[in-house]
């Protein structure tokens, strides 16, 4: 059921960056598919780093954190960095000998800001899945 769900994340991604690259460039510049072209990037990095990839991953989010400062997506700034710290992480496990390096994936919290006030942020957490 896993794999099943980040292949069709993968594609998913896969199909939004490739409608992205399709657009006029105008339209690649514009904020909201910037924030879109730099979210499926960061998306297809955190993937990468799940399946071990890890230069690929390096890569990706690497460009995520990029396209994402030049459209001042800020939280997705910092889900890079943090993404990119936890893949050196593992890259060190590795170089010390560890054969099954730890991996965290990332935080499924989710932030809304409430439209009468945005500094008054409604942070919404997943259901636990008691059964895994």
């Amino acid at each position: 059921m896993a794999k099943d769900s980040i292949d069709y994340s993968t594609t998913c991604f896969s199909i939004i960056l490739n409608a992205v690259e399709q657009l006029p460039s105008k339209a690649r510049r514009e904020a909201n598919v910037a924030e879109v072209h730099a979210l499926s990037t960061y998306g297809l990095g955190v993937i990468a780093l799940h399946r071990g990839e890890y230069e690929k991953s390096r890569d990706l989010l690497r460009e995520s954190r990029l396209r994402a400062k030049g459209c001042e997506f800020d939280d997705l700034v910092t889900s890079s960095e943090l993404e990119l710290q936890k893949l050196d992480n593992i890259l060190a496990e590795i170089a010390k000998g560890e054969k099954n390096p730890k991996y965290e994936p990332p935080s499924m919290d989710v932030l809304f800001l409430k439209p009468d006030n945005k500094d008054d942020p409604v942070n919404i957490k997943p259901p636990l899945d008691e059964s895994a």
